[in-house]
């Protein structure tokens, strides 16, 4: 009888711990801008999880977004780590590198911050479309990237 009561213990708290894991988180999204992670109601989600809460076009634009972050981190990354890695060799065999080298790296780095600028960009403007077609409320922000006129600060409501 006591192995019973235990087992039926047993099942009862794997059976709940199985279903809180695979619990749908339910509030206002949001993105943590460094990491990259996108949190519903304070859980964090994974990709698979995002054609429950994104509409097709908010799917879309955020797909877009991760693709032009990606690649101007890429490019970021890229312009920095050559450099670096140009001035590392440089400083070893004591030869001294060319500036255009480095000219280059910085120009390549340069192109990457826009493409990372508007990724995240749209990456926002799809979770801030999720939370208005939810209820949940949108605070102003102030963003700096490529905008209607050129480079500069815009203010969204």
């Amino acid at each position: 009888m006591k192995k019973l009561l235990v087992l039926v213990a047993v099942l009862l708290v794997s059976a709940t711990a199985s279903y809180a894991q695979y619990q749908i988180p339910e509030g206002k999204m949001d993105l943590n801008v460094w990491s990259g992670k996108i949190t519903v109601g304070g859980m964090e989600i994974n990709e698979a999880m995002l054609p429950m809460y994104f509409s097709p076009e908010e799917q879309a634009m955020y797909r877009s977004a991760n693709t032009l972050s990606y690649i101007g981190g890429g490019l970021i990354g890229f312009g920095i780590g050559y450099a670096l890695g140009d001035l590392a060799a440089s400083l070893i065999t004591g030869k001294r590198s060319n500036g255009a080298v480095y000219i280059t790296c910085g120009c390549i780095s340069l192109i990457g911050v826009p493409f990372y600028a508007i990724g995240m960009n749209k990456a926002k403007k799809a979770i801030a479309s999720y939370n208005s077609s939810h209820g949940y409320s949108f605070r102003p922000e102030l963003d700096f990237g490529v905008q209607a006129n050129g480079v500069g600060f815009a203010l969204n409501f």
